[in-house]
């Protein structure tokens, strides 16, 4: 699925597609997509203040203190 989306979004952005990513939504074979900009500084909305994107059916797990969190 992941692939799936990576490649149809070159197809659709080209190889600037980050710039895009977050009015993808949808679902896949097996993954839905809802993708967020997750920024550095609350209330901020620039490009250059993301930290990461995320996708909101999937979340970024840590492994701390022996056991994983959900950041």
């Amino acid at each position: 699925d992941m692939m799936l989306f990576v490649g149809r979004s070159l197809n659709n952005y080209g190889k600037k597609f980050q710039f895009y990513i977050d009015s993808y939504e949808g679902s896949l074979y097996q993954t839905e997509f809802e993708v967020l900009k997750v920024f550095k500084t609350p209330n901020s909305d620039k490009f250059i203040d993301i930290d990461y994107f995320q996708n909101n059916h999937l979340y970024i797990l840590e492994f701390k203190e022996n056991r994983f969190n959900k950041n």
